[in-house]
């Protein structure tokens, strides 16, 4: 009996796929596309019925009218403030080039990261390790830690993203947590460390660490069980009470929010997402948001978000996601 075909090429996913109908897609409305380009395009199309297929579904998507009409809002009018009717094909291509774009660099930074981390997670992953000492880390979505144990000392540098470190008790050689010079000590305790573009985010679970960075100007920073502090490079933090099972729900691959500007959820959701979300109507990124959302299904929580808060949402093999 012969195998049942696959629509899609050996080694190759929907995803990928829809990826390269992406770059096609922003490749043949640029300026400065040629004949060469098309006809390489069309060799492209016919390698695969599938390819065809996904690029005319990003075609479609690029033509609907309602995205047409929110890409050329996104857009600044011409000078002589009439809206420019070639506005929202220019604004699309360029979403579509910023989807490629970020692709490359994105995999260029995970790779350098990679290779410096002795433990690495990727979008929408969560492992758990054990370490030497019986400690125990469980890494969240796009996480890397480096680790270096001493005689004297227990040191982990958070590379990347957000951590939780269960502590296994050693007076004589501290467990210290090292992201951008911001050091959190314990001796043994259940603490995060999340990466913030300006220092850290710590959160206390159990038990007791110091924060502090070698060489500042402010004091070290004592947190216990049930507090937390948005710690600055600069300035360092001030700490404040936090609910602990909400600030440790992605252990359970949940997202819990209070009255929070969709914005910021649209920004956490995107670590777990494979794909890219873009926002065309700036109001969306200002409605708020409260609930519970399940971060192992980012396409669906989406979808939902919609729904609750009554805004335009297409997608693309979920490799591409518009919201208008």
């Amino acid at each position: 009996m012969d195998q049942p075909s696959s629509p899609f090429l050996p080694g190759k996913n929907e995803d990928e796929i829809a990826d390269e109908a992406i770059a096609w897609f922003s490749r043949l409305r640029m300026s400065t596309a040629t004949s060469k380009d098309l006809e390489a395009f069309e060799r492209w199309c016919a390698t695969h019925p599938s390819h065809r297929q996904i690029y005319d579904r990003v075609s479609a998507m690029w033509k609907n009218p309602g995205l047409q009409v929110a890409a050329a809002r996104a857009e600044l009018v011409s000078g002589d403030g009439r809206p420019d009717t070639h506005t929202s094909w220019r604004s699309l291509a360029a979403i579509a080039a910023s989807v490629v774009i970020l692709g490359f660099v994105t995999i260029q930074w995970d790779l350098f990261t990679r290779a410096r981390a002795d433990y690495y997670t990727g979008v929408g992953e969560q492992t758990t390790v054990r370490l030497s000492d019986q400690s125990v880390v469980t890494l969240n979505t796009q996480t890397a830690i480096a680790v270096d144990y001493q005689p004297g000392t227990r040191k982990i540098r958070l590379l990347k993203g957000r951590a939780l470190f269960k502590v296994a008790p050693d007076s004589s050689r501290p467990f210290v947590v090292d992201h951008q010079g911001i050091h959190t000590r314990a001796v043994g305790t259940e603490f995060i460390v999340r990466e913030l573009a300006s220092g850290a985010l710590v959160t206390v679970a159990e038990g007791k660490v110091a924060v502090s960075k070698p060489g500042a100007s402010w004091p070290e920073i004592p947190l216990e069980a049930g507090r937390e502090a948005l710690i600055d490079q600069a300035t360092g933090g001030e700490p404040y009470d936090i609910d602990v099972p909400m600030a440790t729900a992605w252990l359970q691959g949940r997202l819990v929010v209070t009255s929070v500007q969709l914005g910021d959820v649209l920004n956490e959701v995107r670590r777990y997402h494979r794909g890219t979300i873009i926002i065309l109507n700036r109001d969306i990124e200002r409605m708020r948001v409260t609930g519970t959302y399940n971060l192992n299904d980012p396409p669906k929580l989406l979808v939902t978000l919609s729904k609750t808060l009554q805004f335009h949402i297409i997608s693309v093999a979920d490799r591409l996601t518009v919201l208008y």
